[in-house]
């Protein structure tokens, strides 16, 4: 199975081109069709694709693409960032909700659909066991709420451009209701690993891409020159003042956090293992003392207020 080939091992392979190279070796080495070999490849990723002619295994193909064998038709994502689709394939079709956060779930749940068909599970079944999966890894898009509402997505297990941006997506998605305005958002980023020398210009398009999707606070943390990358970029897009804050250790991060985020907000904390954020985010899941909340505006409250953007 090949879902993408992404960015998160520029730092080895020097280009994508190159990791795309090594990743077709995974199809390359399967058995072919008639003994049994299945490669499962992601259409909607043309390096992908292009494995397709590099093996002689039988090729099933995932995506949003109309020509995908599993594909999923009218996607929808709801406040929670909890993606809603159609699983269309030649078996017939079902309506999946899923249950983990982001987007992007909706790829690697198609892929993980395709597996079970092709091992003679059911479209129900498949749609029923897709619609109760919950995450069992730690720290990967772990969405908790503290009493006082607000909300903290660990995803700091790892970290790189791609999944940075669909994190990046996640927290804009959440923060957005139907039933009220828009609630705070913050994102407290550290380095993405491994990059090579592509570092400084992909920390720097993160920044943009923050900026360009009006997350509200960001924290970048540690003082390297990709972070410094990350946060100039914020800057160069249009954030000022407070908006993008340069911080030197987790310790700072949570310290701006305890001081600054107020009920209702949602607290995005994400980069690569060696920057250790779990830290931050278990930090802030750590309950508020009584007397803490009964300081507390409500979040009914606070949430009825304008905007500086509303006044």
């Amino acid at each position: 199975m090949v879902l993408n080939v992404g960015t998160a091992h520029l730092g080895e392979f020097g280009s994508r081109a190159a990791i795309a190279l090594a990743k077709g070796e995974l199809v390359e080495a399967l058995p072919a069709a008639a003994d049994g070999g299945v490669a499962i490849l992601n259409i909607d990723d043309r390096l992908v694709a292009e494995m397709a002619t590099r093996t002689k295994a039988a090729v099933v193909t995932v995506g949003l693409n109309a020509d995908a064998d599993v594909r999923a038709v009218d996607v929808v994502v709801d406040t929670d960032a909890r993606a809603s689709f159609t699983l269309v394939c030649a078996a017939g079709s079902a309506h999946i909700t899923l249950a983990v956060h982001g987007e992007h779930q909706v790829g690697n749940a198609l892929a993980a659909a395709a597996v079970a068909l092709e091992c003679g599970a059911g479209v129900a079944q498949v749609a029923e066991a897709l619609s109760t999966a919950v995450p069992t890894s730690i720290r990967r898009m772990d969405v908790r709420t503290r009493a006082d509402g607000v909300t903290v997505i660990n995803d700091s297990y790892n970290a790189n451009p791609d999944s940075m941006r669909a994190a990046l997506k996640a927290l804009v998605s959440m923060s957005r209701r139907d039933d009220g305005p828009k609630r705070r958002s913050w994102a407290v980023l550290g380095e993405m690993g491994e990059l090579g020398g592509e570092s400084v210009v992909e920390h720097d398009a993160i920044g943009r891409l923050a900026v360009r999707l009006d997350v509200d606070r960001l924290i970048i943390v540690d003082s390297g020159r990709p972070t410094r990358a990350l946060h100039q970029g914020a800057v160069m897009e249009g954030s000022w003042g407070e908006e993008s804050m340069l911080v030197p250790d987790r310790e700072t991060a949570i310290a701006v956090l305890e001081d600054e985020v107020r009920a209702g907000d949602i607290v995005l904390v994400k980069a690569s293992q060696s920057g250790a954020m779990w830290i931050v985010a278990e930090a802030l899941l750590a309950e508020p003392s009584a007397d803490a909340l009964l300081a507390e505006p409500s979040a009914d409250a606070l949430l009825a207020e304008p905007s500086e953007g509303e006044q």
